[in-house]
């Protein structure tokens, strides 16, 4: 069974048909959800949870605009984007000298993302030796990117409002496969 869940309210009755898409990028890029859904005027601002009982959660975040589409069906063009938004409700003011990058993570995400896990943070991230005006009344998600870009690692949070800083590298695993002489593959010409 799919939901659709606007401001902790069951909506997927409301969908119109083959209107939902999520688009979902890689790292600290913002993934994107539209739909149009009929009845009750959804409001900037509101959490939308899309889910899906064999998959899980297809994505989670905020409203970022609503627009009329049918005055007479009451249909509304919604627009999202995931938990970046919520993250950003805050400005780091904030310097560091000669500290992981992970141990800055942690620090700012504790000051200034109190609704947010960091359980994905990895930890020894190569050392900042000083951060200087780059965090002065920024947002939380430009500083998480200035270090990403700093160490060479990648940030992103999920649709359960948790907080990933990793090494990408890490991550990779070598395919799964085997080429054994005699074998069933082919090289193409």
């Amino acid at each position: 069974m799919r939901s659709l869940k606007i401001a902790g309210i069951e909506r997927w009755q409301d969908l119109e048909r083959d209107t939902l898409q999520i688009e979902q990028v890689l790292t600290y890029a913002i993934d994107t959800c539209s739909f149009h859904v009929s009845g009750v005027q959804p409001v900037e601002g509101e959490e939308v949870i899309i889910e899906d009982d064999d998959i899980g959660r297809l994505f989670a975040g905020i409203i970022v605009k609503v627009e009329l589409v049918d005055k007479d069906l009451k249909l509304w063009a919604v627009d999202c984007d995931d938990y970046t938004a919520l993250l950003d409700k805050r400005l780091v003011v904030e310097s560091y000298e000669n500290m992981s990058a992970s141990d800055i993570f942690l620090d700012i995400a504790r000051k200034y993302c109190p609704d947010f896990t960091v359980n994905g943070v990895q930890l020894g991230a190569p050392v900042v030796e000083a951060t200087g005006a780059e965090f002065e009344y920024k947002h939380p998600s430009e500083c998480f990117k200035w270090l990403c870009d700093y160490v060479g690692w990648h940030w992103q949070p999920d649709y359960y409002k948790g907080l990933h800083f990793f090494r990408a590298e890490e991550l990779a695993s070598p395919a799964p496969m085997t080429l054994v002489p005699g074998g069933k593959f082919r090289f193409g010409k």
